[in-house]
């Protein structure tokens, strides 16, 4: 777990959770006129002894006695550790705060312990809370309460249409938010913010590397704090297919322009003389020799080998047209060996060899321990064909 820093508990605070390995808790609202803390507890084993408490002040409607308790019970060997993202002016006397805590609590097994991770949203009007919930990072909520009459006064003072759910956007929403509205622009400028803002929002571009023409695909990777991965195809500043995942599978969500993707199959046709098939992008084919400790041959070489023994040219220029660079790289070398062995290509395949060596962007490589990457012009330009 890293090290979360206490701030002035005042600021905007956004919280997630994660609960391991432990059975999801049903989603529900738990008013605090109607379920107390003993009732929780009865009700949802495992929940830590903070996180009990946590629920019990947030019911009592003091926003100080609750801050009180986060910078008093913080410390390491004390199982519990928070972080506040955010404070956030509203209207009126109406802030919005945003908060990380996690707690680290036994489970029925001996000296095994489990790292909980949770959410609390907060809307506070002085020292007086008038909505808070509490969820886990699968969205399971854990307590919901609102004061109605505080929030009316809010309601009343905002000209906007009122929601709760528009003052509290997770980092994960606004992701999908950005993916569906197709802007990459706008897509990386957020994750970039959010990162520099909150230490634990990280971001980083996997993998990118040309398709055709304009046309990129990207793997980029966000932590907040679950890890979620992007699979992205663009075209400048348009997303013309992306799919969200992460969480543990537990999270999935795609996207496409179809006119977009229309355009780009039908420029990969040009080049490549076959229809183009989305599914096969992001996948995790290596290039190299021996990989791992062992020094296991990757798949596909055995498979390049054997159809270079068997001087299967016809093969390996399929594997030219790949949507799928390292299997590009994978039929460029083996029809390297073929010419070697006095095999002559035909303008076709030297058509596609030169489209690829031209490709901007990178290679997953192997090379024993080591995978990393490489450029495509890096790992093309020993062959002289």
């Amino acid at each position: 777990m890293k090290t979360l820093y206490i701030y002035i508990f005042c600021s905007f605070i956004l919280v997630t959770c994660d609960v391991g390995s432990k059975k999801q808790l049903k989603t529900e609202h738990l008013l605090p006129d109607t379920i107390t803390a003993k009732k929780i507890i009865n009700d949802k084993s495992g929940l830590g002894r903070h996180l009990i408490e946590i629920i019990r002040l947030a019911k009592l409607k003091n926003y100080d006695i609750l801050g009180e308790y986060f910078i008093h019970n913080a410390k390491p060997d004390n199982n519990l550790s928070f972080h506040k993202d955010e404070d956030k002016y509203i209207k009126g006397d109406f802030r919005l705060i945003l908060i990380h805590f996690e707690e680290l609590t036994p489970t029925n097994e001996p000296r095994t312990w489990i790292n909980n991770a949770y959410s609390l949203y907060l809307i506070r009007m002085g020292n007086k809370i008038a909505y808070a919930k509490i969820k886990t990072i699968r969205d399971s909520v854990i307590l919901e309460y609102s004061n109605e009459i505080l929030l009316s006064k809010l309601k009343t003072i905002s000209k906007d249409s009122f929601r709760i759910s528009n003052y509290f956007k997770e980092p994960l929403e606004e992701v999908r938010q950005l993916v569906e509205n197709k802007n990459y622009k706008n897509l990386i400028i957020f994750l970039q913010s959010i990162s520099r803002k909150n230490s634990n929002y990280q971001y980083s571009e996997i993998l990118s590397r040309q398709i055709v023409g304009d046309y990129y695909e990207k793997e980029i990777e966000f932590q907040e704090p679950s890890i979620y991965q992007i699979n992205i195809v663009i075209n400048g500043d348009k997303i013309v297919y992306a799919k969200l995942i992460g969480n543990g599978g537990n999270y999935f969500h795609k996207t496409q322009s179809d006119t977009l993707i229309k355009e780009l199959s039908n420029e990969f046709k040009t080049e490549y003389y076959k229809d183009i098939k989305l599914d096969s992008f992001f996948n995790k084919v290596v290039y190299g020799t021996h990989c791992g400790i062992a020094g296991i041959q990757p798949e596909y070489r055995t498979f390049m080998e054997k159809l270079v023994s068997e001087r299967n040219a016809q093969s390996l220029e399929k594997w030219l047209c790949s949507e799928t660079a390292e299997i590009q790289l994978y039929g460029m070398e083996g029809l390297y060996e073929l010419k070697k062995k006095g095999y002559n290509l035909t303008i076709k395949q030297q058509k596609l060899i030169k489209i690829i060596k031209s490709k901007n962007g990178n290679l997953r490589t192997c090379s024993g321990c080591i995978y990393d990457q490489e450029s495509i012009k890096g790992a093309t330009s020993s062959f002289k064909f």
